[in-house]
């Protein structure tokens, strides 16, 4: 049998079943059927099985030919195992094929990812699951809760190596090295560094863990020291020095703090005598006010910069103090004042009138301390003149004081002892710490997860917050590579040192949610997830595994570009 196509002259060919058979010595053909309304794809399989009758082929349905079909997402993955690689962090962290290093590159990787506790995290990488990728592409076949405790446990005797190589790799001599403390709340009582501090999460009643984070001058974090959670700033300070010192060695470098890390008792028994370590850091309140208070710090000084230096003022010699005056900040704080200030009268009012309609014999005694909670609400109190007697109490603003703090609002001073230094470098490297609070803004956030903190022991805990800090390197390199497609600024204006203004690109991206390519702008978290849209489909033919990878979108495909995957995963989808 066969199939004949017969062609009409005014009409569709006609597509005839035909055999041929013999009579006599000629060969004729019978028409077995009309096949003409069969669709083209039915015609096709039929002259398939009929031309090879004989060698096993068959026409089957399409999906009956595949077996083991699976399809994992990978873009996101694939993303964030290559930025570990090329960030350089691979070489620091994992340079060789042990079990352990692959471990840790797959505990920071699922970090980035969304995973929390090593419980999840083992979870997600069984077979069939959605994760579990990142073992096939880090070549291993499993991770149990112990194999990472494990790894964690390794991790932690390499941590002072990793530092000290990655500070090798960012600082340099003579630049800034960058440092501040913050702090984690924590649910339990089993942990040693878990104690009752300032809470910077204002989170009252829970225990926390302090960390103090080493970054260079660009914000890249180099460093992380953790301290038990009652651990104030200035005496974190000292332990922190010694690791900046132990990374240096012979280097010439710039420690910048903040007024509370940084203050003169620690300059004076930690820096001074230093020679390779010099530093910057801002004055307090006191001690502005102080200098204000002796004619030092006179509004007429400030010009259209709104900046002035002075050197070898008593108290400060051989070092040179920076005055800045920021105008909006300071409208801002004369703002929220006087509303505080308004607040706190109000209860004050409220209080003598409850005390005078009151019918019981009151006790003089309490008054104050009712009067005191009151004022110190708001933090009003050194603002309030009061006066008490057995029934009542009377109050009044303290002009002078109030005065005076109106005047210096806005004002803040930096203190260093690079005289040499251009005075705008000064106020322009220390307020590069805004990159150390990005940094802990991070770490916090849902980008890495810091919190909760699942563990017990000093040393998974340490270890825990430095894998966090290690995966916050990798989050910066993405950051950075990704800019384009983020509401993150290209560059910031700093042509005022005062007041940094964002370019007119940023302002514009947040408001369209465009860049100027008109492409689509996103978080850091959001283009991962848009990622996760590229699958990786695995199937088998014939005893053959095929894997093959999705299409693409248009912004997938500049993402991936933009870490440097634009030729390793699947095509773009064609358009036309």
């Amino acid at each position: 049998m066969y199939i004949e196509t017969v062609k009409n002259r005014k009409s569709p060919p006609a597509i005839l079943l035909r055999e041929s058979h013999r009579v006599g010595n000629k060969v004729k053909k019978r028409t077995l059927a009309n096949l003409s309304l069969l669709p083209p794809r039915v015609l096709e399989f039929l002259k398939l099985e009929l031309k090879n009758p004989s060698d096993g082929k068959s026409v089957v349905a399409a999906e009956d030919l595949f077996t083991k079909v699976s399809s994992i997402a990978v873009g996101h993955i694939k993303a964030c195992l290559h930025a570990f690689k090329v960030s350089g962090l691979e070489k620091v962290v994992a340079p060789g094929t042990s079990k352990n290093e692959k471990i840790i590159t797959a505990l920071i990787i699922s970090r980035l990812l969304g995973l929390r506790s090593k419980l999840s995290t083992s979870n997600a990488f069984l077979e069939g699951s959605g994760m579990c990728a990142v073992l096939q592409f880090i070549d291993l076949k499993s991770i149990t809760v112990d194999d990472c405790y494990a790894a964690m446990d390794w991790l932690y005797e390499r941590q002072d190596k990793i530092q000290q190589k990655l500070a090798n790799k960012h600082l340099k001599d003579g630049c800034a090295l960058l440092t501040d403390l913050s702090s984690s709340y924590y649910y339990g009582e089993n942990c040693p560094l878990a104690k009752y501090g300032y809470s910077r999460d204002n989170k009252k009643g829970l225990p926390q863990i302090n960390y103090s984070l080493l970054c260079s001058e660009n914000g890249t974090p180099i460093g992380i020291k953790v301290f038990p959670g009652n651990t104030i700033d200035s005496k974190a300070f000292p332990e922190v020095l010694k690791e900046a010192k132990k990374y240096c060695d012979k280097k010439e470098m710039i420690v910048v703090g903040d007024r509370g890390t940084i203050t003169g008792k620690g300059i004076t028994e930690h820096l001074r005598n230093n020679k390779t370590l010099h530093w910057i850091t801002a004055l307090k309140h006191a001690a502005i006010k102080c200098l204000f208070e002796k004619d030092h710090i006179q509004l007429s000084l400030f010009g259209e910069e709104n900046i002035f230096e002075l050197t070898d003022i008593k108290g400060y010699e051989g070092e040179k103090l920076v005055v800045c005056k920021n105008e909006k900040l300071a409208t801002k704080t004369n703002l929220t004042r006087d509303i505080l200030i308004e607040l706190t009268k109000d209860s004050l009012v409220e209080c003598q009138e409850s005390l005078a309609k009151q019918k019981k014999k009151i006790i003089a005694s309490n008054i104050p301390l009712k009067v005191g909670k009151l004022i110190n609400k708001k933090k009003m109190s050194k603002y309030f003149i009061l006066n008490f007697s057995e029934t009542s109490f009377t109050w009044a603003i303290d002009e002078e004081k109030l005065s005076i703090d109106k005047e210096i609002a806005g004002i803040y001073v930096l203190r260093t002892d690079k005289i040499k230094m251009e005075k705008k470098k000064v106020v322009k490297t220390y307020k590069s710490l805004c990159d150390v609070e990005k940094d802990f803004r991070a770490l916090k956030s849902t980008e890495i997860n810091i919190r909760p903190i699942f563990h017990h022991t000093e040393e998974r805990v340490k270890t825990h917050i430095f894998i966090c800090m290690l995966t916050c390197y990798v989050e910066r390199y993405m950051k950075e590579c990704w800019t384009d497609l983020t509401f993150r600024d290209t560059e910031s204006d700093k042509s005022d040192p005062i007041s940094f203004k964002r370019t007119e690109e940023a302002i514009k991206k947040e408001r369209t949610k465009e860049n100027s390519k008109g492409e689509s702008v996103m978080a850091f978290r959001d283009i991962l997830k848009t990622l996760a849209g590229v699958h990786m489909v695995t199937f088998e033919y014939n005893k053959i595994e095929i894997v093959k990878y999705t299409y693409k979108s248009e912004f997938q495909r500049k993402a991936l570009e933009l870490i440097g995957l634009d030729n390793l995963l699947c095509p773009v989808k064609s358009t036309e």
